[in-house]
C-alpha cells in the first residue's frame, strides 16, 4: 500500500512539474535561449496600400502528383542563375491567395542573391485540409528539385499569415528536408506545439511580427516561439514596431529578415 502511495504521489507530481514548465517556460533538456530582437519598418505603415493584385510574371507554372491527386505550385528562377546547384526557399501563402504572391514579393531577393523560389498553391486557396497533411511538402520538393538546379543542402521555408501557421507545422514535420524557416503574421497555437519531438534535428525558426497586427497578437505568436525554443529550435522572436499584418508593401524588409536568418544557418 505504502509503495502504491508513492507511485500516485510521483505520477502526480510529475504531472504538476510538467504543466508548470509548460505555463512558465521552464526550460527542458535540449531547450534553447529565445533570441527576441525589434525592428523599425523602412516604410511608415499608414502609407501601406493594403490593396495586393498578384502578378505572376517571370514564373512559371508546375504540376505534380500528391498522395492520388493533381497539386500545382508556381516558381521563379533568376535570369541571370549560374551552373550548379543553388538555394530554394518554398514559400507557402496566406488565406485567399495562390503561391504566385509570395513568389512575386521574393523575386527581388532571388535575382540578388540567385535563390529558386518555389510557391505551392494551397487547397481552395488555404492550407491544412487533408493531403496537405500527408505528403504535400515532401512531393513538392522531389518535383522541383527534378526539374530546378536545387541545392538539397540549401532549402528553407517561409509562410505569411495561414502559410505562418503551416510552415510552422511543416519545420517541426520535415526536419530532415528544411535547413531552416521563417513565418510572418501567424504561428501555431502553442498548445499545438508537442513539448518533445521524434527526430534528431531540430530545424531554426525566425518569428517575424508586427506589433499592432490584429489578426496575431504579440503575445500568443512569442509562447509560440518560446514553446519551439524549448523544444530545442534555434528560435528568433523580431518585433516589427508599428507594423500591421500587411506583409506585400514591407516584403522587402521581412524577406530581408528572413534571407538574413537562413544564411547565418547555412553550414
Amino acid at each position: 500500500m505504502q509503495n502504491l502511495t508513492k507511485v500516485i504521489f510521483i505520477v502526480i507530481f510529475g504531472g504538476i512539474l510538467l504543466l508548470y514548465y509548460d505555463k512558465f517556460g521552464m526550460p527542458f533538456v535540449g531547450a534553447t535561449d529565445l533570441v527576441k530582437k525589434e525592428h523599425q519598418p523602412f516604410l511608415n505603415p499608414e502609407s501601406y496600400s493594403k490593396r495586393y493584385i498578384e502578378n505572376d510574371t517571370g514564373q512559371t507554372f508546375e504540376q505534380f502528383e500528391s498522395i492520388h491527386e493533381t497539386r500545382s505550385y508556381n516558381v521563379y528562377v533568376p535570369d541571370n542563375l549560374g551552373e550548379g546547384k543553388h538555394p530554394a526557399i518554398f514559400v507557402f501563402h496566406g488565406a485567399m491567395r495562390t503561391g504566385a504572391s509570395v513568389v512575386e514579393r521574393w523575386k527581388s531577393n532571388a535575382d540578388k542573391h540567385g535563390l529558386i523560389i518555389v510557391g505551392a498553391h494551397g487547397h481552395n486557396k488555404n492550407w491544412g485540409k487533408g493531403t496537405d497533411i500527408y505528403g504535400l511538402i515532401p512531393a513538392l520538393v522531389k518535383d522541383a528539385k527534378s526539374k530546378y538546379p536545387i541545392d538539397k543542402d540549401r532549402m528553407f521555408m517561409f509562410g505569411h499569415s495561414a502559410g505562418a501557421l503551416y510552415a510552422n507545422w511543416a519545420t517541426m514535420r520535415y526536419p530532415d528536408l528544411f535547413v531552416a524557416s521563417a513565418i510572418h503574421g501567424g504561428a501555431l497555437k502553442a498548445n499545438k506545439i508537442p513539448l518533445k519531438s521524434i527526430h534528431d534535428k531540430q530545424v531554426p525558426i525566425i518569428y517575424i511580427l508586427g506589433n499592432k497586427d490584429t489578426v496575431f497578437s504579440k503575445w500568443p505568436i512569442e509562447k509560440s516561439a518560446r514553446k519551439m525554443s524549448k523544444r530545442g529550435h534555434d528560435t528568433e522572436f523580431v518585433l516589427l514596431i508599428e507594423h500591421t499584418h500587411w506583409y506585400y508593401d514591407l516584403a522587402p524588409q521581412i524577406n530581408n529578415i528572413a534571407w538574413d536568418f537562413f544564411e547565418r544557418h547555412i553550414d
